[in-house]
């Protein structure tokens, strides 16, 4: 028996397999504020509490890569 574990890309926030408008969606509904559940506080590793320039940062150095 084999168990596959899948590993998204920490910016793809909803899990779609591309870091796309849809996540940044995401985060801008989430920016200067505390994360929600889909959390957007993706920088540094493990989150700071907040959404803002480093998440945006970690999401841009992402953007349009798959998983």
């Amino acid at each position: 028996y084999v168990e596959f574990i899948r590993r998204y890309n920490v910016a793809d926030l909803n899990r779609s397999g591309q870091v796309d408008l849809e996540d940044v969606s995401i985060l801008s509904g989430q920016w200067l504020a505390e994360p929600n559940e889909v959390s957007a506080d993706i920088a540094p590793a493990g989150g700071d509490g907040w959404v803002d320039l480093e998440d945006l940062a970690e999401m841009a150095d992402n953007w349009l890569v798959g998983q």
